[in-house]
């Protein structure tokens, strides 16, 4: 557990009163955009823009976002009502999650049937179950995307109960598994030929944990910086542009080269999470202006509806043979703006109205002695 004082709870960031915290829906149309520009490469084979690592770095930004804000808001639900409700979080993660997922499967059925598609019943069955991300796929499929939503429904049957348990305790699970994951990484693409009976265990691990997990936990950590040294992250500083252009500029770096064990995802996701707690505390900067451009931030808006229904649209779309609009990339782009826009604003949003069942509305705060407990 650690304690906040009052004087430490006033230099909390500006977030922690309002209800949204800038640049996030910006850093979302950003990932977005990376991962639609790696899909759509895919139908140019001598393109160099599809080795470039965007899809990676877009999911792994949604990872690091994911993370830190999920962390943040467990963070000020435990300051402000003394505990933290599992069932409102759960509440709010089926509402946000489920319904477009599944719409998606749904739609994708149909498709099978209609441009007779050959899908197997694992295509439909992994994806509903969230666990996608426990099968290498050799090739391009229509769902294999939703192997980062089965990274992120794993996180949360874990995680958000840990930090229940205690600060103290996360951090400790956390760092262990820094040093852990790589190891299991390493081992489970190094096994020697004669240890067939830790191949399967080791695969479960390594999808488990070695696909994303370690991204989403720098987020959290990002967050937990924010309460324990209140006030470090919000110094407004005239360099933070060249900052974060250096910042990004290792992230593309390290995303380039595949070092062993996965490392250089670690420091992808550290250099993530820095420009992240840059660009969302520091206001006097080109980079905040543009994240938070109307435009930019609608995108960021609707990006996880882009981000399920991309992948019938950017590359081998089912009807690319029916003539149009075949495999003509700007109509498809637009198509896809359209169903997404379509798919939150007449059918994502009914279930978003509904979240605010699982808020809690009246302040519980438990202080004691000018202090407030955090974890």
């Amino acid at each position: 557990m650690f304690m906040l004082t009052k004087e430490q709870t006033k230099l909390l960031p500006y977030y922690f009163k309002e209800k949204q915290i800038l640049s996030l829906d910006g850093l979302r149309a950003v990932s977005i955009i990376l991962v639609i520009i790696n899909h759509v490469a895919l139908n140019y084979p001598g393109s160099v823009v599809k080795d470039m690592g965007f899809g990676s770095l877009g999911v792994n930004i949604f990872f690091v976002i994911s993370g830190f804000l999920i962390t943040f808001l467990l963070l000020k639900e435990k300051m402000q009502y003394g505990n933290i409700s599992l069932k409102n979080f759960y509440g709010r993660r089926v509402l946000r999650i489920i319904p477009v997922a599944y719409l998606f499967i749904l739609v994708l059925f149909l498709l099978n049937y209609r441009f007779n598609l050959s899908l197997g019943t694992g295509t439909f069955l992994r994806p509903l179950f969230f666990c996608e991300n426990f099968v290498d796929h050799p090739t391009y499929g229509p769902a294999i995307h939703y192997w980062s939503l089965g990274v992120e429904e794993q996180f949360y049957l874990i995680f958000p109960w840990l930090l229940t348990k205690g600060i103290k305790i996360f951090l400790r699970v956390a760092i262990a598994l820094f040093f852990l994951v790589p190891v299991i990484v390493y081992t489970n693409y190094h096994l020697p030929a004669g240890m067939p009976w830790l191949q399967m265990p080791m695969n479960i691990l390594n999808s488990l944990l070695g696909k994303g997990m370690l991204s989403i936990l720098t987020g959290c950590i990002a967050a937990i910086l924010v309460f324990k040294f209140p006030g470090k992250f919000s110094v407004k500083f005239k360099y933070a542009t060249l900052i974060q252009a250096g910042l990004f500029m290792a992230t593309w770096f390290f995303n380039q080269y595949n070092w062993p064990a996965g490392i250089n995802n670690i420091m992808l996701s550290i250099s993530i999470a820095m420009l992240l707690l840059s660009v969302i505390n520091n206001r006097e900067n080109i980079v905040f202006r543009i994240l938070n451009s109307r435009i930019v931030r609608y995108i960021g808006t609707i990006s996880y509806s882009l981000y399920i229904w991309q992948q019938i649209f950017a590359f081998q779309q089912p009807w690319a043979n029916t003539g149009f609009p075949g495999r003509s990339i700007p109509i498809n782009l637009f198509l896809l703006l359209i169903t997404a826009m379509v798919s939150y604003h007449g059918y994502e949003k009914q279930f978003l109205k509904l979240k605010t069942r699982f808020y809690r509305v009246h302040l519980q705060a438990k202080a004691k002695d000018n202090a407030y407990a955090v974890l």
